[in-house]
């Protein structure tokens, strides 16, 4: 088992690549074989961005020729892609074993590829990494997509890519196509049927005569007469530099597939040794060399385990520091939510009007009793004390009740200076020899409403410095 994948009883690597790891497993809730594809995401934001990416593009598509999504699971620092498990092998290892297919295989192959590009051409993706790795063969030799790592949508721009499967655009850094992904399509037909890449001279990329596209066809002696006219047509259709040039659509590809199969006897399973390539289903430790983090369990169960360890199997002293562990915390926490808040004193407030003798509407004791209310109101557990006292065991916020006799340490008080129309509010907070001030101006004739709203407002910017 897998450590966060409990359901899934890994049984071989299928394979590696820049991206991540592939392996074969069952289900032993719904007791089918799955692939879970792992990611290297090494911490990278961008990595996991791009794993999550596949599998939403993956779930976008609907065709029976592109891989099906069935989970995404985060383990750890790690990222989990479970998804459907195609028995057979890929195109690159099936080409490994026959450099070059018949006709018929070639196109059958190909037509699968483009009703998987419809599904895609549906959601308005790009899969931008068409290459015979990422191509799978099941055992009937039908032709399933998979690997959605390098997919975009169309419009965007290209963050990786192979050179296998490069088109002129891409190798330009120009926007993704929708037919790029013919071009790559095309890539695939002529090395299935000429067992080479068309713009490769040895092991490096022609970069020059691939941007100018293909020109020239060799002759194809396995195909019959007119369907070898037809499909160096198509080769160089699909291969064209100018993207325009390529076909604009997969139904009218898809068509002129039909058409050329036509032409062509019916493929041949024979040709394809696809049973030869299934993966030895190993389950040995070293055939999975797994993470050893992902194979450990999590400090959670490990800790659980002991705990269950030491109550069941320790003695009756190693059972009584478990319990001690446990109540002494809860024991801590209570004593600290019962214990008062801070004792905080709060003076009448000082109001001085101008020589126009033109009052607020709020008298001193009325701000007062607003003030304290606020005060409550700010939470804390505070202990508010009234004007003129230094203790009280009468009013209280603290949640023990009303017995807890505090000596105030903290102080509040409230002055309103008032003149021609204006008064300025001013709120100071004392605590430990240290004050801190906060001002407000509001008009004279304020409502008591506003006077209210005023007086939360700076009671607000002394919340943290006076009751914490």
């Amino acid at each position: 088992m897998i450590r966060g994948l409990s359901q899934y009883r890994l049984l071989c690597r299928l394979g590696q690549g820049g991206q991540g790891d592939v392996y074969l497993a069952f289900d032993t809730r719904l007791k089918r074989r799955v692939c879970i594809k792992l990611y290297h995401l090494s911490g990278s934001l961008s990595a996991r961005r791009r794993a999550v990416r596949e599998a939403r593009h993956l779930m976008e598509v609907e065709s029976p020729q592109t891989v099906t999504i069935y989970d995404v699971v985060s383990v750890g620092s790690q990222l989990a892609l479970v998804m459907q498990y195609v028995q057979g092998g890929t195109l690159k290892a099936l080409l490994a074993t026959v450099p070059r297919l018949s006709p018929a295989n070639a196109l059958a192959i190909i037509t699968d590829l483009a009703a998987a590009l419809a599904g895609l051409r549906r959601s308005k993706l790009v899969h931008g990494d068409l290459k015979s790795a990422n191509v799978l063969i099941d055992g009937r030799g039908r032709a399933v997509l998979s690997d959605f790592g390098a997919s975009i949508f169309a419009g965007e721009r290209w963050s990786v890519f192979s050179y296998e499967s490069l088109s002129p655009e891409q190798s330009r850094g120009e926007p993704a196509a929708l037919t790029s992904d013919f071009f790559a399509l095309g890539l695939l037909l002529y090395r299935m049927l000429y067992g080479q890449h068309p713009f490769y001279d040895g092991e490096t990329l022609d970069m020059q005569r691939l941007r100018a596209g293909l020109k020239h066809v060799p002759d194809l002696p396995d195909a019959p007469g007119t369907a070898e006219g037809a499909l160096k047509a198509l080769l160089l259709r699909l291969l064209a530099a100018n993207p325009g040039d390529r076909p604009q659509g997969t139904f009218a590809l898809r068509e002129s597939l039909r058409e050329l199969r036509s032409l062509l006897p019916a493929p041949s399973l024979t040709e394809l040794p696809v049973h030869a390539l299934s993966k030895d289903l190993s389950e040995s430790p070293g055939n999975l060399r797994l993470p050893r983090k992902l194979l450990r369990p999590p400090i959670s169960e490990r800790f659980k385990a002991w705990l269950a360890y030491c109550w069941y199997r320790g003695s009756w002293g190693a059972r009584g520091l478990l319990i001690g562990a446990a109540v002494l915390p809860a024991l801590l926490l209570t004593l600290l939510w019962l214990a008062p808040g801070p004792c905080v004193a709060v003076a009448v407030p000082q109001i001085n009007v101008g020589p126009d003798g033109r009052r607020v509407n709020a008298g001193e004791g009325e701000l007062h009793v607003l003030l304290t209310a606020l005060l409550k109101q700010a939470g804390g557990g505070a202990v508010v004390l009234g004007a003129g006292e230094s203790n009280d065991s009468r009013y209280t916020l603290s949640k023990a009740g009303a017995h807890n006799q505090c000596i105030a340490t903290r102080q509040l008080y409230l002055q309103l200076d008032c003149d021609r129309g204006r008064c300025l509010m001013q709120l100071e907070g004392r605590r430990d020899g240290t004050a801190r001030e906060r001002q407000l101006s509001l008009p004279q004739t304020a409502s008591p409403i506003e006077l209210k709203t005023a007086l939360a407002q700076l009671l607000d910017e002394q919340r943290d410095f006076l009751l914490f």
